[in-house]
């Protein structure tokens, strides 16, 4: 597993990611941004963006240059990730009453499917039964392979905001039975991720909300 990989795990319209308890260090905002034709990483510090220079997993140094937040355009946080591991039933709302699964099924979705915080989701033709997902996604920072259940942490760059968009009928239609999901939940624009990755906080305990038009449609805690 290569860094700049996402991992999508608890499961569009909005999705809120919020520390449920003091942090034990200070938290970071890493983002993605484009300010004219600079695209730049930078620090987000209050309502403006530090630039950053070099590789955001490699000591990233800040240039000096400084934005308005209001004026730059967010993008999703992580440039051309090599791949996208998802899990299935891995959290109890959308499990019911389920018993969960002692392993969750890893999936995968192309990083072809990533879009920009606040940019539109386009369905494509034939869709017809579109469903959001907020998800937390996991920034793996480090290359990582054959790493223990212990280890795994330190591979954690940060997390993010992620919407697992998903076409259903493409998902479990029971006349085709699709094998796999890559067409249900890869196709342009069923990635959004953002707006920044966050170090510093508790992943075991953020709180993770989706609203559809100002109504709550999910709400969980990791």
């Amino acid at each position: 597993m290569n860094r700049r990989e996402l991992l999508t795990g608890i499961g569009a319209a909005a999705t809120a990611l919020v520390p449920q308890a003091p942090a034990q260090s200070k938290v970071i905002k890493y983002c993605r941004f484009k300010n004219g034709n600079t695209v730049a990483h930078g620090i987000v510090d209050g309502d403006t963006v530090r630039q950053l220079s070099g590789d955001l997993f490699a000591n990233p140094k800040e240039t000096g240059a400084k934005h308005k937040l209001s004026e730059v355009k967010l993008l999703y946080p992580v440039e051309k990730p090599t791949k996208i591991l998802a899990l299935a039933g891995n959290y109890r709302s959308p499990l019911g009453k389920a018993a969960p699964r002692p392993n969750p099924e890893p999936f995968y979705k192309p990083p072809s499917c990533l879009q920009n915080p606040g940019d539109p989701i386009v369905f494509p033709p034939g869709a017809t039964n579109v469903h959001y997902q907020c998800e937390l996604v996991i920034v793996i920072g480090k290359t990582a392979r054959q790493i223990t259940e212990a280890q795994a942490k330190d591979y954690i760059f940060g997390v993010t905001c992620g919407n697992d968009v998903s076409e259903r009928i493409w998902q479990n239609d029971p006349k085709i039975k699709y094998v796999q999901w890559w067409r249900a939940k890869g196709a342009d624009t069923f990635g959004p991720e953002g707006p920044v990755i966050a170090r510093g906080i508790d992943y075991g305990n953020l709180h993770i909300m989706t609203r559809l038009n100002g109504k709550v449609m999910q709400d969980q805690n990791t």
